[in-house]
């Protein structure tokens, strides 16, 4: 009897470190995740490819993107990758960014920047384009693994469906 009560509690501790192992860690390009989103877009507005939005990409990581994330506070050595991705029109508020934190303890850092910028984004496009404000305020901001993720576009579902399928928790 006391060699099936220790067999059966081997067993069980067994599974149970099986359970408590970490999971896997994500290990996605946020630029492929941007070359999605860009293709999506391009289809959206009928054009055969991202190349052909014009649109600005911008390392943040890169010397090109130190003043981005100047304006947003933020240190550049806590994230791995982030890149930035903006419609240049004055009609359209579209901005999507992707940064992947290399430390747990600095995603909500990054967060908190991505929200402060959307908040100031709202604020200066209240009173003169108030359509645009509107979209602002309908943008998201979220976490998904270590992956921080700011998209304001009119069509959030598809972009954030990317997303998602390129994130896998």
């Amino acid at each position: 009897m006391k060699k099936k009560v220790s067999i059966f509690l081997i067993i069980v501790m067994i599974f149970s470190l099986a359970a408590c192992k970490k999971a896997k860690e994500v290990d996605v390009k946020t630029q492929d995740v941007m070359d999605s989103i860009g293709k999506q877009i391009a289809q959206d507005m009928n054009v055969s490819s991202k190349d052909e939005l014009a649109w600005n990409e911008v390392d943040l990581l890169s010397e090109n993107g130190a003043a981005i994330l100047e304006m947003m506070n933020l240190d550049s050595s806590i994230m791995e990758e982030a890149v930035y991705y903006e419609n240049p029109s004055n009609d359209k508020a579209d901005r999507i960014i992707i940064a992947k934190v290399k430390e747990d303890r600095d995603v909500n850092t990054v967060k908190l920047a991505f929200d402060e910028l959307k908040k100031n984004q709202e604020t200066t496009l209240e009173e003169v384009f108030p359509e645009q404000s509107k979209e602002v305020k309908e943008g998201l901001v979220f976490v998904k693994n270590n992956y921080v993720i700011y998209l304001v576009y009119d069509d959030i579902a598809s972009i954030k469906k990317i997303v998602d399928d390129a994130i896998v928790q």
